[in-house]
Formats: C-alpha cells, structure tokens, sequence
C-alpha cells in the first residue's frame, strides 16, 4: 500500500514506531525509519534546524512536496497497532489524527 506522507506526518510516524519488537518487525522497520527521515535537499529548503531542546525546527510555510512512500502489511500492522495503543489510553496527539485515519481507519488489503 502507498501512503502519500507530508514531513510532519513522516516525523509523527517516526516518533510511534516501536525501539523494541520482534527481529522481523525490527528488520521491517529499518528501511522506513530511513526513508521517513529528510532528506538534505529538504532540510536546506525548510531551513531545518535542531533548537536548543534537541526538536528539529523549520522555517513555517516552507515545506517539501509530501512523498510517497511503500508499506507493507507488516509495517501497517506495527503502525495500526502503535496508533491504536495512544487512542486506548487517551494519548493520541491531535498531530497524529491523520496518520490515525490513514492506518487505523482503512484496510490495508482494500487500500481505502
């Protein structure tokens, strides 16, 4: 399934995914950890830069093309699950609703 992702949506993504999982899940994980993250092109377009909290910052109404991204079911089940653990507890960020509503609202075998 393609998932259309703007980089405040690829930075909440990264934020959920799991540190600790099984190896296949770990293994899955890694090439979407590195591909959420921006590129140099975009930070030098966004003027992206890490304050003093160590939060990476950018410049407000500069923002790179949203991209597109692969995620396999594996992946889609680690990121409904993750998302759906916040919504339970009552943590889920009003910045994550999006990524709610693309992983947890739809099915992955229908892609809608």
């Amino acid at each position: 399934m393609k998932v259309n992702l703007g980089v405040g949506d690829r930075f909440a993504l990264f934020s959920i995914l799991p540190q600790e999982a099984h190896v296949l899940e770990l293994k899955a994980m890694r090439p979407l950890r590195d591909a959420l993250l921006p590129t140099a092109e975009e930070q030098q377009a966004m003027g992206m830069t890490i304050n003093a909290a160590g939060q990476t910052q950018w410049v407000k109404g500069k923002e790179a093309p949203p991209m597109d991204f692969e995620v396999n079911e594996i992946l889609f089940d680690i990121i409904r699950k993750e998302l759906k653990k916040l919504e339970t507890a009552g943590k889920l960020p009003d910045k994550q609703l999006g990524l709610y509503e693309t992983f947890v609202e739809k099915d992955f075998k229908k892609g809608k």
